[in-house]
């Protein structure tokens, strides 16, 4: 099963692969600092057609934050322009999918968190969520641009556990492995 998933915001994230290949990602400024709103819109469409029909997903996701919408503003790292254009974006991701058939799922950040990093980690601050995240993912030996990469890195996997059990079980093997090597084994 191939999936796309995006960490929105003016820059961002996605990643793509089918489970049990390797990940493709990065991140995209979708507008300079101060555009209007219909140029960010405008921009927001084009780049999610575009990933659509070059990954051609089974499913996509992305993350969605009801906080930031329902009025984080003035957190320091959140105005009314992001909210609007997070907002924005989610319908675009919906619409998008929904054109093209394809089948797309909301995921909230604690929930990837919890999924990616293990139970306990759903309700770390911002920045400590970002640095967890981006340790999990050297971990685990995946590049990333930075991030709003990674954050999409961890979407996919959250997805991936969702609709493939298999696949859950082996990374959790995999990953008491990648911090004991002996764990899990006939030692």
């Amino acid at each position: 099963m191939n999936l796309l998933t995006f960490d929105i915001g003016v820059k961002t994230g996605w990643c793509a692969a089918a489970i049990g290949e390797p990940l493709r990602g990065g991140t995209r400024r979708l507008a300079p600092s101060g555009s209007e709103h219909a140029k960010v819109a405008a921009e927001q469409m084009q780049f999610v057609g575009d990933m659509i029909a070059l990954n051609k997903p089974d499913r996509v996701a992305f993350e969605f934050s009801t906080q930031t919408i329902a009025g984080k503003q003035g957190s320091g790292f959140t105005n009314i322009d992001t909210i609007l254009m997070q907002a924005g974006m989610r319908w675009v991701i919906l619409g998008i999918c929904k054109l093209m058939d394809v089948r797309c799922d909301e995921i909230q950040p604690a929930q990837a968190r919890i999924a990616f990093l293990g139970k306990g980690k759903g309700r770390l601050k911002r920045e400590d969520a970002k640095l967890a995240v981006k340790r999990e993912c050297f971990i685990r030996g995946i590049e990333y641009a930075d991030d709003n990469h990674s954050d999409a890195v961890c979407l996919w996997f959250a997805l991936a556990f969702r609709i493939d059990a298999d696949f859950a079980a082996r990374d959790a093997v995999a990953r008491m492995r990648m911090r004991d090597p002996c764990a899990g084994g006939d030692i």
